[in-house]
């Protein structure tokens, strides 16, 4: 499983330097491999911003990533993994049986958008100024924030990955709804390990997180789902006649199956 490769930690600069800061994520990304990872501190926001939207990096080098202003962090990860990118297939099949269930009618899922990678900026106080590019996120059409997303983390820390549920659970006003943290990492005998956490935002700000779920192995004494509504899915957006109220089990047995699928293509041992 790939690792972090390196962290370099950029000097503040004076008078920023975009240029400058550019021609360090060309330098520090060159030979990045799958799914491997650099992180970059002291990044300057301005700087941030324009090195990511970039003609010049979009054209030379291809990558995911993100920007957390609070803690002037730049994360660039390679080409993700089959593994990593399991997340997508997994909510594709989910709404594909939402709307073989008739839980989604076909007026619901045009409204629903599914993203990944997608350049997503603008976030409030105090995330203002930061930047990120979901690994999978549903979004209704005519909204700046998914309303669900999923973090995938194979090499990155925990904290990093909480950092990025920072980002959604605060940043977005309250758009977000639901934030999967998919946590995966490697034991001995090339066998493969995960986790799942779940965060929801909470009354009066902040947001808390349901009881961790285990992927592999996997736990019989523990919910072999996760329950969201429409309301989490729609917002306020919600189509007329609909109930915001009704619920729907995402199922992990179908995370398992694809996860698992992924992760022999890549010569982990069956969990």
């Amino acid at each position: 499983m790939a690792q972090t490769r390196s962290q370099e930690k950029l000097p503040d600069l004076a008078v920023p330097s975009p240029l400058v800061d550019l021609r360090r994520v060309l330098s520090a990304t060159a030979g990045l491999g799958l799914g491997e990872e650099v992180i970059l501190e002291g990044i300057n926001p301005d700087s941030a911003e324009q090195v990511l939207y970039s003609a010049e990096l979009k054209k030379e080098t291809s990558f995911r990533a993100s920007y957390n202003s609070v803690t002037r962090s730049l994360l660039l990860r390679g080409m993700p993994s089959e593994l990593h990118d399991s997340c997508q297939v997994w909510i594709h099949v989910e709404t594909i049986h939402m709307l073989q269930a008739g839980w989604l009618t076909f007026e619901e899922s045009l409204q629903l958008v599914k993203i990944v990678g997608t350049t997503i900026g603008n976030f409030h106080m105090p995330c203002t100024n930061s930047i990120k590019e979901p690994d999978t996120a549903l979004r209704v059409r005519g909204e700046g924030f998914p309303s669900l997303v999923i973090e995938t983390g194979c090499s990155e820390s925990y904290p990093k990955l909480k950092q990025d549920i920072d980002l959604w659970m605060v940043g977005t006003g309250g758009v977000t709804k639901v934030c999967i943290l998919v946590k995966f990492s490697a034991r001995a005998g090339s066998r493969l390990a995960g986790y799942i956490e779940v965060a929801r935002p909470m009354l009066g700000g902040g947001y808390t997180f349901d009881v961790r779920q285990d992927l592999f192995p996997m736990s019989p004494n523990q919910p072999q789902s996760i329950r969201i509504t429409r309301a989490d899915l729609f917002g306020n957006q919600i189509v007329a006649g609909r109930n915001s109220l009704d619920t729907w089990d995402l199922q992990l047995d179908r995370f398992r199956e694809v996860a698992a699928e992924a992760a022999a293509r890549q010569g982990f041992t069956p969990p």
